[in-house]
């Protein structure tokens, strides 16, 4: 039976330094919640409070219905995976899986039954008397996953369970370890740095930065909608572009200034988007204006988008299916993801060349030039 957690205003202070801030989340039974967030946000500090590794400062801890503040690790019934897998190298893959049910004074019948029926879920019973040393990367972390599931806890915890495998590895475990969460329903929580890794897994990510959340959101709203210029700027790849600007009005059009350019747009809908979200008493506003890659068009002739930008390009990156090119406005650099078979890249891009970029109003994105956070919702 899944169950929840339940996290409130939970601090962590070391000395001076706020490791969480009133870190506040609730997981859904049976939910894959992905905390993310680059190294030093609070991360593992927050899960290791949930597994009773470390103290909160202040701040409540719900498992189900039940307050484990102050309960040792093995009175919460969580298991846990680390990155390095913690097995021990003098047992064989069967007594690694079977340690903790020993630890229990389980029967050796109870024991038999439960680690074949994992080994066989994890698709591993062929490594059963194996030595860690004998093992691939992903086959030692099967291993670890077994020892964790074979106790059947109410909560799984994962820090950064796949950053020791190599890429191809990295991508074979995320689907495999997505499909077995699926498969048991245990609540998860899991931890990475890697935006990948969180947007291909997570039923809902938990963005981290400096001990606080900034947005939790299925993989689709962050990217989508993402509440300010640092989770814009961590989800996606390459990251969003962002651009300091000044919008104005005059008459039937508006009129951006980004580096010193004035970029006029006559469309009706993205004048309609900025007068949504700006009072139209403002006559000049600042504005962060951001433009994920994959949604600029590039060309050499001209585009019709509702906002049209001439650029310089400055960088061109082949990736196979996809091209990376760098464009110039000014004192600004922006990034263009395409499709290397896209009717518009047919034709030769090279640096120097001064190019049309254009991008539809439903994909601008508006930010407080102060605060970072994101301008109202256009829909």
């Amino acid at each position: 039976m899944s169950t929840s957690v339940r996290i409130e205003n939970l601090t962590k202070n070391y000395g001076k330094v706020n490791a969480l801030d009133n870190f506040s989340l609730e997981v859904d039974p049976g939910e894959f919640m992905v905390l993310l967030g680059p190294s030093g946000c609070g991360k593992t500090t927050a899960v290791r409070c949930i597994a009773g590794l470390s103290d909160p400062s202040s701040g409540t801890i719900h498992i189900g219905d039940q307050l484990v503040n102050g309960l040792p690790p093995r009175d919460r019934d969580i298991a846990m995976v680390f990155q390095n897998y913690a097995l021990y190298p003098h047992m064989s893959v069967y007594d690694n899986i079977a340690f903790p049910l020993k630890m229990r004074k389980e029967t050796k019948r109870n024991i038999q039954e439960k680690v074949e029926k994992i080994s066989k879920l994890l698709e591993i019973s062929q490594l059963i008397d194996r030595k860690p040393k004998e093992l691939s990367g992903g086959q030692m972390q099967r291993v670890a996953l077994g020892r964790a599931l074979v106790r059947e806890p109410k909560v799984f915890l994962m820090d950064e369970p796949l950053s020791n495998l190599d890429a191809k590895m990295r991508a074979y475990m995320r689907t495999e370890i997505k499909k077995l969460q699926r498969k048991v329903g245990i609540t998860t929580i899991y931890i990475t740095h890697d935006q990948i890794e969180a947007m291909s897994m997570a039923d809902r990510i938990a963005i981290m930065e400096h001990g606080l959340i900034q947005q939790v959101g299925t993989p689709q709203q962050v990217y989508s909608e993402p509440s300010n210029t640092f989770v814009a700027g961590f989800i996606g790849s390459p990251p969003m572009n962002f651009l300091e600007c000044e919008v104005s009005r005059n008459n039937s059009h508006l009129v951006i200034e980004i580096s010193g350019s004035l970029i006029k747009s006559e469309s009706d809908a993205l004048r309609n988007d900025f007068d949504r979200l700006y009072r139209k008493e403002q006559t000049r506003v600042k504005v962060t204006l951001g433009i994920r890659p994959r949604d600029i068009t590039i060309g050499s002739d001209r585009l019709h988008s509702d906002l049209t930008m001439e650029c310089v390009l400055s960088f061109v990156e082949m990736l196979g299916d996809e091209t990376v090119l760098e464009v110039n406005i000014g004192k600004n650099s922006m990034k263009v993801l395409t499709s290397s078979t896209m009717t518009d890249t047919h034709q030769s891009f090279s640096v120097g060349q001064h190019v049309l970029i254009g991008i539809s109003h439903e994909k601008l994105h508006f930010f407080n030039s102060q605060t970072g956070i994101r301008m109202g919702e256009l829909k």
